[in-house]
């Protein structure tokens, strides 16, 4: 299995393509035929899936950095993370602020930490966990990121307090946005480059 089938394996075609199934049991050439655009806007119609490979190769071109998340697929955790490692190792240059991973998963972070010891790791989370600190050292991560709804300001401070780099997800609200910023966050996450324009 491809690392970049593997990255999506247990995601439905139906949810981003006009075909349907599971990507776990597709072949890589028949993904990469279907339409994976149409789903977002008329404007995308006939724009297919690439490979990691492709992909990494485009932010490179382009000379952007990269948050590449590891989509767990509970049971193939090692093959999914030795796969997406040895496809960074091959095509992506590490250097500083270029790539960093992330990751509901606690265990594709150890697992990351290893393969690629010099990235940082930066793990998902809904809501705000009791045990931070100690779970960043026991995930080994770097980076924590919380869905906005379920932060309060007594979550941003303790992290500053103790701290943690945190990032707040998903936030398309300027004003939101300057929000999470002003009270601690590095970073928000965001579906629109625009935000602050």
């Amino acid at each position: 299995m491809t690392s970049a089938l593997m990255a999506a394996a247990m995601t439905c075609k139906d949810w981003t393509t006009n075909g349907s199934g599971l990507v776990i049991h597709s072949k890589l050439a028949d993904i990469m035929s279907l339409d994976s655009g149409s789903w977002f806007s008329v404007d995308y119609e006939g724009a297919h899936t690439v490979t990691l490979e492709k992909y990494l190769s485009t932010i490179l071109e382009e000379g952007l950095n990269l948050q590449l998340e590891l989509i767990e697929i509970s049971g193939l955790e090692e093959p999914l993370v030795e796969a997406t490692c040895a496809v960074v190792k091959k095509h992506c240059p590490i250097g500083e602020n270029a790539l960093f991973l992330s990751g509901f998963s606690e265990r594709c972070m150890r697992l990351a930490a290893k393969q690629l010891p010099n990235v940082p790791r930066g793990l998902a989370t809904a809501a705000m966990p009791r045990d931070s600190k100690a779970r960043l050292e026991d995930a080994d991560y770097q980076i924590l990121h919380l869905q906005a709804g379920f932060v309060g300001e007594q979550d941003m401070e303790r992290l500053c307090a103790d701290g943690i780099e945190f990032a707040i997800a998903t936030v398309n609200d300027p004003v939101e946005a300057r929000y999470f910023l002003e009270r601690g966050a590095q970073s928000v996450l965001s579906d629109r480059p625009d935000l602050f324009s």
